[in-house]
């Protein structure tokens, strides 16, 4: 049965409202990560260690409590009967999120003995309610899409919304409303890109509700139970001993340090090229991201999504290691980019019902459902790939004999470009073939799973 649960409004418009909040989350995540620091120390003139400090104290401390806040959304509370695990966290933090959004934005107008401070609170808020919000956003798309080719369907939808917002905020809202580089204009777009996150987190209200019969299977027999929160907590740390997540999240990382790799890599390569070829080379990059992922959608549907998967992810592997050596003229770089692009958006596709696939093989031995928690791990794991990925760079530009604020040769900018590039070329590569040879949930074994949840009822 393709159709999960018994919906409320046709699937169709299930799916669509479900999806439409991705056009403004990832938008906000965008300004924050990319202009916030530039914001602070460009504009405002606050000294860049504090900031990079206070910065890395975030990302190391929302990133160890992240499985915390998911496992939080995972338990049943008294108000969790009526409207479900995860709506009424999502649509929380979701309003957090926005508040401390413009708050961020508008600090600078406080007397400038409290910008640190509330900097610092307004970060620390915002980390914590952005967490919640993916977490519970994450987790509800498989609590509430169990079918795999409805998983599938889900994951094409917000991946294609998704991107497409990201590339019109990107484009036209921060392209023009930053480019006049005052305070006031930065704060009109955090204004503007948090109003449409939150007119498109009211359009998902309908896709984002619980259905009964879903609200139900929390408090089944299995579900239901009440244990010390600790020691529920540490139990469901047992989905380390499953080969399958080890090898799911070790291609997960190396997929997400080459996504950041590539763009934080954008800027020293800029060093050499005019700005004006950098977006192009962008352009290039959504646009074959954004086309792949209807392909990947049909070519899953008729062929199965682990196949995909291991194609692209091959694929990606082997592009991004003849980018490091042999992309060294533009046309060669434009190519090869919009080849990462479009295995990147195969990808994109295929990772959540992968995702869902190993959650519930998990479910079956736990006889507990945790997607709260998992997607914890992966913010957990996540947040160490800007640490790593700045470090890299780092290694690579010192090796290169990069000096700041000096003219670079292009042999150096090269050296570098290799070092970057060949490092999650390695890393992608190597977690396929360990797809190929050990994970081993092949559509007979998930159909197989699929039964005993049913069985299990949860």
């Amino acid at each position: 049965m393709f159709n999960s649960f018994k919906r409320r409004f046709p699937l169709a418009i299930i799916i669509l409202s479900f999806s439409i909040p991705a056009f403004g989350i990832w938008g906000i995540d965008y300004l924050i990560s990319t202009y916030l620091f530039f914001f602070y120390e460009v504009e405002i003139g606050i000294n860049p260690w504090i900031i990079a400090l206070w910065y890395a104290i975030m990302i190391i401390t929302t990133s160890i409590i992240a499985p915390i806040i998911g496992y939080i959304s995972d338990r049943n509370y008294l108000f969790t009967r009526f409207l479900g695990r995860r709506f009424l966290w999502i649509s929380f933090s979701g309003v957090i999120i926005s508040l401390s959004t413009i708050l961020l934005f508008w600090i600078p107008a406080f007397s400038s003995t409290f910008v640190i401070i509330l900097f610092i609170l307004c970060l620390l808020i915002f980390k914590i309610a952005y967490t919640l919000y993916s977490t519970s956003y994450s987790a509800l798309l498989l609590n509430k899409f169990r079918n795999p080719k409805e998983r599938l369907v889900v994951a094409s939808v917000v991946e294609f919304i998704a991107h497409i917002g990201l590339f019109t905020i990107f484009s036209f809202i921060i392209g023009y409303f930053i480019t006049f580089g005052n305070p006031i204009s930065y704060l009109i777009t955090a204004i503007i890109i948090t109003l449409i996150f939150l007119g498109t987190l009211s359009l998902g209200i309908p896709g984002l509700l619980e259905e009964k019969e879903l609200i139900d299977t929390y408090y089944s027999p299995n579900q239901a139970r009440r244990e010390w929160f600790l020691n529920d907590f540490f139990k469901r740390f047992v989905i380390f001993k499953q080969k399958n997540f080890l090898v799911l999240l070790f291609g997960w990382f190396g997929i997400g340090l080459f996504n950041y790799l590539f763009f934080a890599w954008l800027p020293y390569y800029l060093l050499n090229h005019d700005p004006f070829f950098i977006a192009f080379l962008s352009l290039i990059y959504y646009v074959a991201l954004v086309i792949a992922i209807p392909i990947s959608l049909c070519l899953s549907w008729f062929l199965g999504y682990l196949k995909i998967f291991l194609f692209s992810g091959f694929a990606m592997g082997i592009v991004l290691f003849i980018f490091a050596f042999f992309a060294t003229d533009e046309f060669s770089i434009l190519f090869f980019t919009g080849l990462l692009g479009f295995t990147s958006g195969l990808i994109s596709v295929v990772l959540i019902p992968l995702m869902g696939d190993v959650l519930d093989e998990t479910a079956t031995f736990t006889q507990i459902r945790s997607e709260g928690f998992f997607y914890g791990l992966l913010a957990l794991f996540g947040g160490f790939i800007p640490l790593l990925g700045s470090m890299i760079i780092r290694f690579a530009y010192t090796l290169s004999g990069y000096i700041p604020f000096q003219p670079v040769p292009p042999s150096s900018v090269l050296f570098a470009s290799t070092i970057i590039n060949l490092i999650p070329s390695i890393l992608i590569i190597t977690s396929m073939i360990l797809f190929l040879f050990i994970y081993d949930l092949k559509p007979d074994k998930v159909d197989f799973i699929q039964e005993q949840l049913r069985e299990m009822q949860i």
